[in-house]
């Protein structure tokens, strides 16, 4: 029965691989680490910088990607079908992060 469900996937699917209960925990502290910035984020925002507001706005969905990330990697134990959600494709997601990254080291 097994045999069969793996033929009949596409070969561009790449099987989602489980992830070990040390890991798992591990993704539940960044899970709770993530949810404490994005908290602080929000409150930092409140700052009379301008600049760092926007670095703040920026850096959202990238902090969505990680703890979507770690999310699934302690909640489900999978790593998640789409890993570069909420970005369309992983160049996409590269070029965010290049972005990203830029703006705190070059600002």
């Amino acid at each position: 029965m097994e045999s069969t469900a793996i033929e009949m996937q596409s070969p561009n699917v790449k099987p989602r691989t489980s992830v070990r209960w040390p890991f798992r925990i591990l993704a539940a502290l960044v899970v709770l680490a993530g949810g404490v910035a994005i908290v602080g984020e929000v409150f930092a925002g409140s700052s009379r910088q301008e600049f760092s507001k926007w670095q703040l706005l920026a850096s959202l969905p990238g902090m969505h990607w990680l703890v979507r990330l770690a999310w699934c990697a302690a909640i489900q134990g999978t790593s998640p079908a789409n890993p570069s959600w909420p970005f369309s494709t992983d160049r996409v997601l590269f070029c965010y992060m290049a972005i990203w990254m830029a703006t705190y080291f070059f600002a």
